[in-house]
C-alpha cells in the first residue's frame, strides 16, 4: 500500500459523492489500523500518515426567528409555568445555563435593580460588573 493509492482512493470517493466528513472518518480510521500494522511489524510506514484531513466547510449556524422563539415561548408557556419564566428569564438576560441555575436571592439587588450572576467570581476577587436587570427579568425574579 502506498500514499498514491490512498491519495487516489480518496479522489475515487469524492467521484462516487462521498462527502468529506466521511472521507475524514475513513481516513481516520485507515491512519489508525495502518499505524497499528508498522507497530506489529507489518509495514515499515505508514502510508496514510502523510495524508492530511479534507477541509471541510462548515455551514453558518441557524439562528431561531423571533417569530418561531414567540411560538416556542407560547407552548413552553401552556405546559409549564416555572419552566417558561426559567427559559424566558435567560433569554432577557442573556446567562448562560449554569449562571441562571447558580442564582440565589441573595444574588439580587432590589434597590439598584441589578443581579449578580457570577457571585462565586466576585467572590475569589474577580472584577465583573453586574448586569442591570431586564424589567421584565425583575418581574419574573418577584
Amino acid at each position: 500500500m502506498t500514499t498514491k493509492k490512498i491519495e487516489d482512493y480518496i479522489v475515487y470517493l469524492k467521484s462516487r459523492g462521498r462527502k468529506t466528513t466521511s472521507i475524514n472518518i475513513e481516513l481516520r480510521h485507515l491512519k489508525s489500523a495502518f499505524s497499528k500494522a508498522k507497530e506489529w511489524g507489518y509495514l515499515k510506514e505508514n502510508p496514510v500518515s502523510k495524508i492530511k484531513l479534507l477541509r471541510e466547510e462548515k455551514a453558518p449556524p441557524v439562528f431561531i426567528t423571533p417569530d418561531e422563539m414567540e411560538k416556542i415561548l407560547e407552548y413552553i408557556k401552556e405546559k409549564d409555568i416555572i419552566f417558561y419564566r426559567l427559559v424566558y428569564f435567560t433569554l432577557e438576560t442573556g446567562a448562560r445555563r449554569i449562571e441562571v441555575l447558580k442564582v440565589r436571592w441573595k444574588d439580587i439587588d432590589w434597590e439598584r435593580q441589578v443581579i449578580v450572576l457570577l457571585r462565586e467570581a466576585i467572590e475569589e476577587g474577580l472584577k465583573c460588573p453586574a448586569p442591570k436587570m431586564h424589567p421584565v427579568g425583575l418581574k419574573i425574579v418577584k
